[in-house]
């Protein structure tokens, strides 16, 4: 019997050991005219895993930066709730803006709770959208822009109209219902689903 390797494993063993062990690709180059060199270029690339770059010491500090900004947004996360409120529903989702020059949807997280339904961008910890949920009057499902999916109409005390996108719209209105029915704000809701 001769031994062989097998074909198919070659690949997945070089792009193993370059993960484990890392790969240093340099290279310099000069460009000239008439033997006169005009522009140089040194480029050095690093390839390996980022348990690889970390224990030599390569992106220590961007590997600091990004565990902190992930630490903090947690905290960030958990300053969106005021004290003694909860979240019934979050989801992703987005509100149509029209203040301004610009009409557009800004993306963020839905948040249905024992108090307000709001919209949260949590990378810029902004938040896009607040309603209290006495304000609303009544709630219904519309197709969207352009037969983008379909959009919540929320029609206000102040005779304001706002508009909200859910990835799955049927989950949040079942939380406004829910949550509004608890809070004695029934009567203000009317679903009008779309037939």
């Amino acid at each position: 019997m001769i031994p062989s390797r097998p074909h198919n494993g070659a690949l997945v063993d070089l792009l193993d050991r370059v993960l484990d062990k890392g790969l240093v690709l340099q290279a310099d180059l000069i460009i000239s005219l008439a033997g006169v060199p005009l522009i140089g270029v040194c480029l050095r690339a690093a390839l390996a895993s980022m348990e690889t770059m970390l224990r030599y010491g390569l992106m220590t500090d961007w590997d600091e930066k990004s565990r902190i900004f992930r630490e903090g947004a947690a905290d960030r996360r958990a300053a969106v709730l005021l004290e003694g409120e909860q979240a019934v529903y979050k989801g992703l989702g987005a509100c149509r803006l029209e203040g301004g020059l610009y009409k557009t949807w800004q993306y963020g997280h839905v948040y249905v709770t024992s108090r307000r339904l709001l919209i949260h961008q949590e990378i810029f910890d902004r938040v896009l959208l607040e309603i209290p949920l006495g304000e609303i009057r009544s709630v219904s499902l519309e197709p969207g822009e352009e037969g983008r999916g379909t959009e919540v109409t929320l029609q206000l005390r102040k005779e304001e109209v706002r508009r909200v996108r859910a990835a799955d719209p049927m989950p949040l209105l079942s939380a406004l219902e829910t949550t509004m029915e608890q809070h004695g704000l029934r009567r203000l809701m009317e679903f009008a689903l779309p037939t």
